[in-house]
């Protein structure tokens, strides 16, 4: 009965699509896309803000949404404060968690007037994480370059929770250094810190061979953020309080012989917070994608706007407890007739001026993607 319980809702929740990331809405409306969350874990907490595409077709990369005012405050009159450190993207100005017996509303104000507004969210136990396990597989089902045929599966081991009526989500986090920080194919607007929309910006040396895209070298330190392509969730409805073994979290690319950073994150959410997420796993899977939202879309289950209270808000403030572990997983040790997939860099890299050997660097650009601050514990 255990063993139908855990096959059941692995089936039932390990197949929800990947995280908000960007809308188009049959009706061609547009929507503010809120992704907040914030747990007991002293850190620097984030909050990203986009603008939904109307479109069907055509551009559907979100539109970030700048200039807004953020803060969290707690059930005790606490304070803390987020300012933009890239394009919709807000960090907190200090490093904070939050408080056992606190519950936390999330306030925004955009630079037109309008304002948004969660309900109070209390702070859950957070859970514990076991053991983590990764293990090398073959996937013969595939050809041998394509990148899915080698990989590590990972998986957990915890106890729930003696409480009935417990809901986790697994969260995980990989950085991997970037060497290109832009590619483009008229060149960089410096002055735009951007790829430039014409060929005004590409310096005569480099228009012979202007069909494909020029590779810039990144300036400073910046890492590219991989996260789980699905929402990882589970319940304990029929597993109250039991130990569970071997629980899948994640599936990682053989596509590099250094160590893989690996950070685990699991979470005790609320039930509306696992009710949405369900939500939108039956609404994208009935659609194909998150991309194609259709006019039933699961709309924010505890964030409004109160200046327009008309106007529907995508996504959710979530507030959890939460453990996390970090491991590095060893890729250099498999047999030798293994060889990784390496990723191919398109185009070319950009080249020194005449009479230089300085190669133009570009700056690396905060983003939900991207990030130049060196991870926790990072080593090459």
């Amino acid at each position: 009965m255990r063993i139908l319980g855990i096959a059941f809702f692995l089936l039932f929740l390990f197949g929800c699509e990947e995280e908000l990331r960007d809308f188009r809405q049959a009706e061609q409306e547009t929507f503010v896309t809120i992704e907040a969350t914030f747990s007991n874990i002293e850190q620097f907490h984030k909050i990203y803000l986009n603008e939904s595409s109307p479109y069907i077709s055509g551009d559907t990369s979100p539109k970030a949404i700048s200039g807004a005012e953020i803060q969290i405050v707690d059930s005790l009159g606490g304070e803390f404060t987020f300012s933009e450190i890239g394009e919709g993207v807000y960090q907190s100005d200090l490093k904070v968690g939050a408080k056992q017996g606190h519950s936390y509303r999330l306030g925004i104000k955009l630079k037109n007037g309008k304002r948004y507004e969660s309900d109070f969210q209390e702070l859950l136990p957070p859970p514990v994480i076991g053991d983590i396990m990764d293990e090398f597989v073959l996937r013969n089902n595939f050809p041998e370059n394509n990148a899915q045929r080698y990989g590590f599966n990972v998986t957990v081991d915890f106890e729930d929770n003696k409480r009935t009526g417990q809901y986790y989500q697994w969260d995980w986090i990989h950085y991997e250094r970037v060497m290109f920080c832009a590619s483009c194919n008229n060149g960089y607007d410096y002055g735009k810190s951007d790829c430039s929309r014409t060929d005004e910006n590409l310096p005569y040396y480099e228009k012979y061979n202007s069909d494909r895209p020029i590779n810039y070298r990144c300036g400073n330190n910046c890492f590219d953020i991989s996260r789980p392509p699905q929402f990882v969730l589970f319940a304990d409805n029929l597993l109250n309080g039991q130990k569970i073994n071997d629980f899948p979290v994640a599936k990682i690319p053989y596509d590099g012989a250094t160590d893989y950073y690996f950070e685990l994150e699991m979470r005790t959410i609320q039930p509306e917070v696992f009710n949405y997420l369900n939500q939108l796993k039956e609404t994208t899977q009935s659609n194909g994608s998150l991309f194609d939202i259709p006019a039933n879309t699961p709309f924010s289950p505890n964030i409004r706007c109160v200046t327009e209270t008309r106007d529907k808000v995508l996504g959710v403030f979530s507030v959890f407890g939460a453990q996390k572990k970090l491991i590095y997983i060893k890729r250099n040790n498999l047999p030798s007739d293994v060889r990784p997939i390496f990723p191919i860099y398109l185009g070319r890299e950009a080249m020194a001026p005449p009479g230089s050997s300085i190669l133009p660097t570009v700056p690396c650009k905060e983003a939900k993607y991207r990030t130049k601050q060196e991870p926790e514990n990072w080593h090459d």
